[in-house]
């Protein structure tokens, strides 16, 4: 049997396959559980192999749990990992406790042994499973979405766009996200935003300001969010903005130009688009009367 091989990495490898079988039979997991009071080099593998075993005593959750102790962050992860969306946890105030000390941290490397994986991974133990846990600790995870950490704030969204009814609150958290400097953030949160069919005009005025410094930034998302998706959201929006200062959008030659009061102009192409139909149906859309346009 690899699981007692003298190797470190001959057992890791061991477990690592066993963890891709649908079932282990109760005395592969034991042997599994046991090595737990092995080396890190051994433990993590150990720890991410029980995470798929759904049906583990409470013994055995006990000894995963203990792991949380280990200053190793890797180590510290997976077993939080292994432990996430398990009852145990509604029954383990504890350890339940002791995985929230995570999600309360200003930053990662406060405490020894605390990444921004750990803390991601606290924040998703509490998204998934008993939904009576997120929904005590939505509000404090919440507000870590302008974490430092790009990983972190991506669970953030993720957990924050699964959820049915969010609040104004909440969206107003995502609007301000679309302008995030990791794609997986922002992504996230203007398709989740392009889903709902309504916004209010808070989240609207967040989310026009935020699509201006998206647009100077990164030319390519012109056709994207201008004219596409999000278009009938951002209309109104803007033009309310361009009252009070400098903003003008055009085209010209196929190209779209956003131009703002400092006189700089971004442009981004728009050759996929009939641009005239496309903005025509996006005023319609926002509510907007008819304007005229002039070509030069």
């Amino acid at each position: 049997m690899h699981l007692k091989d003298d190797n470190d990495q001959v057992r890791t490898a061991a477990i690592d396959a066993l963890s891709h079988r649908p079932c282990l039979s109760e005395t592969i997991a034991n042997r599994i559980v046991a090595i737990l009071d092995e080396r890190n080099s051994t433990k993590q593998a150990a720890l991410q192999a029980l995470k798929h075993l759904s049906n583990l005593p409470k013994t055995a959750l006990d000894k995963i749990a203990d792991c949380i102790k280990n200053r190793d962050p890797l180590i510290k992860t997976a077993t939080i990992n292994a432990l996430g969306g398990r009852s145990y946890l509604s029954y383990s105030p504890d350890i339940l406790n002791k995985i929230a000390t995570y999600i309360h941290h200003a930053d990662a490397g406060v405490e020894v042994g605390v990444t921004a994986g750990v803390i991601a991974a606290a924040i998703q133990a509490f998204s998934i499973g008993d939904l009576s846990i997120l929904k005590d600790w939505l509000e404090v995870i919440a507000l870590r979405i302008n974490d430092g950490d790009k990983e972190v704030r991506n669970v953030i969204v993720q957990v924050l766009i699964r959820q049915s009814d969010l609040s104004e609150e909440h969206l107003n958290l995502l609007a301000a996200r679309i302008n995030d400097e990791d794609e997986k953030v922002r992504l996230g949160a203007v398709k989740f935003l392009e889903r709902q069919k309504t916004l209010t005009d808070e989240t609207l005025r967040i989310m026009a300001s935020q699509i201006i410094n998206l647009l100077n930034q990164r030319e390519m998302l012109h056709s994207e969010l201008l004219l596409r998706g999000l278009a009938h959201r951002f209309l109104l929006p803007l033009l309310l903005r361009s009252f009070k200062t400098h903003l003008a959008w055009y085209f010209r030659d196929g190209e779209s130009y956003l131009e703002t009061n400092n006189a700089t102009k971004s442009r981004g192409r728009c050759d996929e688009v009939d641009i005239e139909v496309e903005m025509e149906s996006a005023r319609e859309e926002a509510g907007m009367p008819p304007v005229a346009v002039l070509y030069s």
